[in-house]
């Protein structure tokens, strides 16, 4: 309203329309003014308009939908702001038909609004997740993932400790061959076999055939056979 002024575009062709892209610069005393090239005729409105500031909006980008979460994954979960939403919640749910039933424990309450949070998947396998974002004041935006996402239980993992290369067995010897027994729950046994030729098949099973040892980690052997450095 004449305070201040910049140029919407210049030497423009003439047309009885102009499509204008409205800019960030929010008051309420707004004009606009037309002149040709030459200073001859100009116009400008009649009233002052109002340009006001876009609502805040929220999209989760991530999870999209469709993902397969591992249980203890370090997931990162992530979202594009419009305008000011300077904190945010985070929550979980689970669809149920078309409803959706809320964890009444957010995932985080409240964080500084950064458009992404790391988090730990938790041990809570199942189908028909989704993550809502909304912002923590009264009327911020609140955005859903599209679709449902997945939990799935982290596979089995043993991890052989000893021996694991480079070792001089032996034989007659006992030795106690040592791993990391993963999820004993989901592998409560194992079965020991050797090799002495460096690859597949492992022919030799080191306990009792016919029966498995229980996944305790540890297992006590008489080094025995025939020699060979490719064990």
């Amino acid at each position: 309203n004449g305070t201040e002024e910049y140029p919407i575009a210049s030497k423009v062709p003439y047309s009885p329309a102009y499509k204008w892209v409205v800019p960030d610069k929010v008051s309420p005393r707004c004009k606009v003014r037309i002149e040709d090239m030459n200073g001859c005729a100009r116009d400008e409105s009649d009233f002052n308009f109002v340009i006001a500031a876009a609502p805040a909006k929220i999209v989760v980008d991530e999870p999209h939908g469709g993902e397969k979460l591992g249980v203890g994954d370090q997931f990162k979960i992530k979202w594009t702001t419009s305008g000011q939403v300077p904190l945010v919640r985070i929550d979980i749910g689970t669809r149920v038909g078309k409803a959706i039933e809320w964890d009444p424990i957010p995932i985080i309450a409240s964080v500084e609004n950064r458009d992404e949070y790391l988090w730990p998947v938790p041990n809570k396998p199942g189908d028909g997740y989704v993550i809502r974002v909304s912002g923590t004041r009264q009327g911020d935006p609140v955005a859903l993932s599209a679709r449902s996402f997945s939990i799935v239980p982290q596979p089995a993992k043993l991890k052989i400790i000893w021996p694991n290369g480079g070792d001089t067995l032996i034989a007659g010897t006992t030795r106690y061959i040592l791993w990391q027994t993963g999820d004993t729950a989901a592998v409560p046994n194992v079965e020991i076999r050797l090799t002495r030729t460096g690859a597949s098949p492992y022919t030799e099973t080191l306990h009792e055939p016919g029966r498995y040892e229980p996944n305790d980690g540890i297992f006590e052997w008489t080094v025995t056979g025939r020699e060979s450095d490719a064990c």
